[in-house]
């Protein structure tokens, strides 16, 4: 949630530094990442892929689907739930 914008909503304030934050945790040993689509939405998702890809193996991301919408704790259950917007959260 602390790599995307304010209230965990838009971009961060400053992407180079939620860049250089990921690549430091993985070369200091962390090993789970986990996020979710609606932190951002998908930023935090899109900024975790984008230094760390490809994933080296001892890595594992986890992520969450179904909650969307809302600023900050305003998150609100969708058709998140469907099996092709579960899909769609984990192959994108």
């Amino acid at each position: 949630m602390s790599l995307t914008g304010p209230g965990v909503w838009g971009p961060p304030r400053d992407h180079d530094e939620a860049v250089r934050v990921l690549r430091r945790a993985v070369e200091l040993g962390v090993d789970l990442i986990d996020t979710a689509d609606s932190y951002g939405p998908y930023i935090g998702e899109e900024i975790i892929r984008e230094p760390l890809h490809p994933y080296p193996k001892r890595l594992l991301i986890a992520t969450k689907a179904g909650a969307v919408g809302g600023r900050g704790a305003a998150r609100v259950p969708a058709a998140g739930g469907r099996d092709e917007r579960l899909r769609f959260s984990m192959f994108t």
